[in-house]
């Protein structure tokens, strides 16, 4: 990546587009250029590992309804945005273009997406876009448990440490038939029970899932 910005550099210099006084700012440019182009950015953050590990994939973060985010455009503030709500419908409003859908998207997805809608009033527009405030990632705790209600994680988060930030159970829970409802993306609504006891014991540690947006955990 560095040789290329480098030789971008270089050609530009040549051709007499850059003088020295201008090339930190066209550096910028280049870098959120190169960024943001298509397959520049990865489906995945890979995590740099220790010599001899296998390197770590971090899923890129989706954003979900509630959440802020933040729109550069750069050079053209008017058209920027620092507190963008992510409304019910998945939608945020933005100068020239109005709605867009930004839920169910990464931010460089949503960034490229901005990129060519604004193609069609700026020239060559470099679009950045940050998630500022995480709201949409909470599940919902419900039956015997010490702390009933909504639960805003802020990340993923597994079942048992779910119980645990609910204050745990209740002397009545039935800890053996944990059900958790989960809504598939078609609408349609799953429903998964789960034996605590099998895993604290390590019978069955699959069954400490991974919560998603919107889960409902009820404990008879």
């Amino acid at each position: 990546m560095s040789r290329l910005i480098d030789d971008i550099l270089f050609r530009m210099v040549c051709a007499g587009a850059v003088g020295p006084a201008r090339r930190g700012r066209v550096l910028v440019a280049v870098l959120a250029f190169l960024f943001l182009m298509p397959g520049a950015v990865p489906a995945q953050e890979v995590i740099p590992a220790a010599a001899g590990d296998p390197e770590v994939h971090a899923p890129a973060y989706i954003i979900g309804k509630e959440d802020v985010l933040a729109v550069n455009v750069w050079g053209e503030p008017d058209l920027s945005g620092t507190n963008l709500p992510v409304r019910p419908d998945g939608m945020i409003s933005l100068p020239l273009l109005g709605d867009v859908l930004a839920a169910g998207l990464t931010p460089a997805g949503l960034a490229q997406v901005l990129t060519v809608r604004y193609a069609m009033h700026v020239r060559t527009p470099t679009v950045i876009v940050v998630v500022t405030q995480v709201n949409s990632f909470k599940v919902y705790l419900l039956g015997n448990v010490g702390k009933q209600g909504e639960l805003k994680l802020g990340r993923e988060t597994r079942l048992l440490q779910v119980l645990a930030l609910g204050g745990g159970f209740t002397d009545f829970a039935n800890t053996k038939r944990i059900l958790i409802i989960r809504e598939e993306d078609d609408g349609s609504q799953r429903r998964m029970e789960i034996n605590y006891e099998k895993i604290v014991s390590g019978e069955n540690m699959k069954m400490n899932l991974n919560l998603k947006p919107g889960d409902t955990i009820v404990v008879p």
